[in-house]
């Protein structure tokens, strides 16, 4: 029984095998088999493969019909009789002593069963050694369920596991892309282990023709894999998968812009689609956008909506718990990130008030439909002013109240902050003029980013 099995998953690789195999070869560690899958191919995988099989008998060749990338990897794992799988594809090299130094990290670590490494890129059809190499480092996971859920690539060859990680797991052949992925979220779902060892250990092959480097080609096999993902999100019996949604979504909809900006209106259309079928018992989160399909006439208005709408669910994922640079961090890019961070500075402060309602905000402004939202999500429950124009807020219990009737709320409520950026001078003469408010403190954080104090003027 060897010790390691190595699948190599072929499909008209023929140019690039021979380099795979004899990284298998030049491994330190000799206690290996290594299987390789013909997954159909038309090329020279056969001729090449009755080459290495007179070179080594530790070669196995196991051809099969066309079945994918995840059946020829099943095929493989039925096949393996090793302790543990080393999956290679077959663009792709391993460096010499991979198999050893990963080996011997499952001997220090018991109870991990998945080891994993650094990489080295390099592009085109040449040996590494002839090519332009960048060290790539993947580690450590401070969650690994949320790195998977928002990685898009991660070579499997970083990865040695345990054969027994396989009894209940395998590849789900209905996908075509990101089936690994899904395969690491399921792992970490039952509660996998990781062990990060912080060198290269492999080299992975940049390809015009990949189809990680097909973007238009990767946001068509996306989707199917994003209705996996948020089916078993939903089902898993794990509890407290909220989080781990919201992740899955904020990815989801950045695929559904990437379709918009792609000209792929019909695919943006679906993604988001299935966005709103799977989130629409989210309390906080009402439906994306009432359109069923992206046209031209509305192009603009959806990408608008997406845009604030991951800053929402951003918030979200973050949680309330998280610091404010942090947060601000996250909208660093954003023309409001130094609004917003004005904000949730003086909301945090006024809702960890022993009042009702800790604070109010004033005014119906281009922000204020997102503050609730917000809001909302972090459980706030301030009080609504409005001046001539009715605000609408689907928030339950938070109160909206018309401007002249604010005395009966001031005695409920430490602070009012104004969120209109239109005239916000004449609104703070307005509250000013009711009385009970000179003893609240009153928040102006447009006079703020303007370079002046908070005001109680």
């Amino acid at each position: 029984m060897p010790l390691i099995s190595i699948i190599v998953p072929a499909y008209n690789q023929g140019k690039y095998l021979p380099d795979a195999l004899n990284s298998v070869l030049a491994q330190t560690l000799t206690d290996w088999e290594c299987l390789v899958i013909n997954d159909g191919s038309t090329d020279s995988t056969e001729e090449i493969m009755i080459n290495y099989l007179k070179k080594d008998q530790r070669f196995r060749y196991i051809p099969q019909p066309n079945q994918g990338l995840p059946g020829a990897r099943n095929t493989g794992l039925r096949e393996a009789c090793g302790s543990y799988i080393q999956f290679l594809d077959a663009d792709d090299l391993l460096l010499p002593d991979k198999l050893e130094i990963q080996s011997k990290e499952f001997q220090q670590i018991a109870p991990t069963n998945a080891v994993f490494c650094d990489s080295i890129e390099f592009w085109g059809d040449a040996h590494p050694r002839q090519s332009a190499q960048k060290i790539v480092a993947f580690g450590p996971f401070a969650d690994p369920l949320a790195h998977f859920i928002s990685a898009s690539t991660f070579p499997i060859h970083s990865f040695l596991l345990r054969r027994q990680v396989f009894a209940d797991l395998s590849f789900d052949e209905t996908l075509n892309a990101n089936e690994d992925r899904l395969f690491w979220t399921h792992y970490c779902l039952d509660g996998g282990t990781f062990s990060y060892q912080p060198q290269p250990l492999i080299y992975r092959r940049l390809r015009k023709e990949s189809m990680s480097l097909n973007f238009p080609q990767m946001l068509k096999s996306f989707l199917h894999y994003f209705q996996k993902l948020f089916h078993l999100l939903h089902t898993h019996p794990q509890p407290a998968l909220d989080r781990y949604e919201i992740i899955a979504l904020r990815q989801c909809l950045k695929y559904c812009r990437s379709s918009i900006r792609h000209g792929m209106t019909s695919l943006a259309s679906s993604y988001l689609e299935i966005s709103n079928n799977y989130f629409i018992d989210i309390p906080w989160l009402p439906p994306l956008i009432d359109v069923k399909e992206i046209t031209p006439d509305n192009l603009n208005r959806v990408e608008h909506i997406l845009a604030h709408h991951d800053k929402i669910a951003a918030w979200q994922e973050l949680g309330f718990d998280s610091d404010l640079p942090a947060l601000c961090n996250m909208l660093s890019k954003s023309s409001e990130a130094a609004l917003l961070q004005v904000y949730m500075e003086e909301l945090c402060r006024h809702s960890r008030q022993s009042l009702d309602y800790g604070f109010a905000l004033y005014g119906a402004g281009q922000h204020t439909r997102w503050l609730l939202r917000i809001l909302g999500s972090l459980s706030f429950k301030p009080v609504i002013i409005f001046d001539d124009t009715p605000v609408v807020c689907n928030v339950d219990e938070i109160p909206v109240v018309a401007l002249s009737t604010l005395p009966q709320y001031l005695s409920r409520i430490s602070a009012i902050i104004i969120s209109s950026d239109i005239a916000h001078r004449e609104m703070l003469r307005k509250l000013q003029a009711i009385p009970g408010t000179v003893n609240l403190e009153i928040i102006n954080p447009y006079q703020r980013l303007q370079g002046g104090p908070f005001a109680k003027e």
